[in-house]
């Protein structure tokens, strides 16, 4: 069986390009590690907004499309789900809120890891296969796509109980005895997570729970303020470029940790930048209007009502509404489809029409 040591990690994995995504990261909580811990109204749009984005990208990494009013509903918890699919929603949801509302500072372990799985399958009941650890070995088809070929389990089933069991302990080891930078460990910990697909579904979408859950643990809440799972969809293919390369060698311990870690590095990266972007439109000293508009000058191609309202988290809906209906009659923007369906685009920016 492959063996775990994150002792390792230190000679590993510090070429320049992530030493620079570790120092841009730390920047950015320096600069707003106490202004988060007040709960201003702003900020606490900015849960509601992150928490709405997560439901609906993690339901399309995972291939599911409903309507969108009837997402809403499942996401507000306003409607019981139907079919396996909705459960699969309310579950996330439910989860999501558990790791939301968390004040838990124990120490990491496989019980923290089956409690997330069990979470996730709340709505599941408790017979169902998902609770599971995988009892069975997968061979991959000769046809098979680039996504069933990530998903391949590198272990064997039989090894799942120990190994599993052994990085989480190894996590939580290198975590106390500060060996590197907790965001350096997080990955490779998922990395392994991923490789063994340890449970019978839902691995994914577990280890989307538990990069939030290690963030929070390591006193890094970005999660809550900007959606990880919205972050990860947007950067698929780099995702799975990264999961193929560092996959290679990963079951006789010879894999690359360092694309996985970079693409990680990148999603939290770029969630800070995304906050910063945010924050910066909470200043108070602008008008509503004035907000707006530099929110929309920020956007290329088309963009919805929503999307800046979720930019321009200082300001109410009202004021969002007049201020963009204020931009269309100065001929700054155009307004194109009817009620729901409305998109904006800049005057100067129609390429994207």
């Amino acid at each position: 069986m492959r063996k775990f040591n994150y002792d390792t990690i230190p000679e590993e994995l510090w070429p320049t390009a992530i030493l620079e995504l570790l120092s841009e990261i730390h920047e950015y909580q320096g600069r707003y590690q106490a202004q988060l811990e007040k709960q201003t109204p702003a900020l606490l749009r900015l849960k509601q907004a992150a928490r709405q984005q997560s439901m609906e990208s993690e339901a399309a990494l995972s291939g599911i499309w409903i309507n969108k009013g009837r997402m809403n509903n499942l996401i507000e918890d306003r409607i019981a789900p139907r079919n396996a699919t909705e459960r699969n929603i309310c579950g996330y949801r439910y989860c999501y809120d558990v790791l939301l509302n968390a004040k838990d500072r124990s120490v990491f372990s496989l019980q923290t890891v089956s409690r997330l799985q069990s979470d996730l399958h709340h709505y599941a009941g408790a017979s169902s296969n998902a609770l599971q650890l995988r009892q069975r070995d997968r061979r991959l088809k000769d046809d098979a796509s680039l996504a069933e070929e990530l998903s391949l389990p590198l272990l064997e089933a039989s090894a799942l109980p120990r190994a599993l069991e052994t990085i989480c302990r190894e996590y939580n080891r290198a975590i106390l005895s500060n060996i590197c930078d907790p965001l350096l460990i997080i990955p490779v910990f998922l990395l392994d997570f991923l490789c063994m697909q340890p449970y019978q579904s839902g691995n994914e979408q577990l280890s989307h729970l538990l990069l939030r859950y290690l963030l929070q643990q390591n006193h890094s809440p970005i999660g809550m303020y900007v959606s990880l799972e919205k972050k990860i969809g947007e950067g698929r293919e780099t995702y799975t470029s990264a999961m193929r390369l560092s996959r290679q060698g990963w079951k006789e311990g010879v894999n690359d940790f360092r694309p996985i870690i970079a693409f990680y590095l990148s999603v939290i990266r770029d969630a800070w930048s995304e906050l910063d972007d945010k924050i910066r439109n909470t200043d108070t000293r602008k008008s509503a209007l004035e907000t707006v508009r530099s929110a929309v000058n920020a956007r290329t191609g088309r963009f919805t009502k929503s999307e800046i309202r979720e930019s321009c988290p200082s300001i109410g809906r009202a004021s969002v509404e007049n201020s963009l209906t204020a931009l269309v009659n100065e001929g700054v923007l155009l307004r194109r489809g009817k009620g729901r369906a409305t998109w904006y685009i800049r005057t100067d920016n129609r390429k994207g029409e």
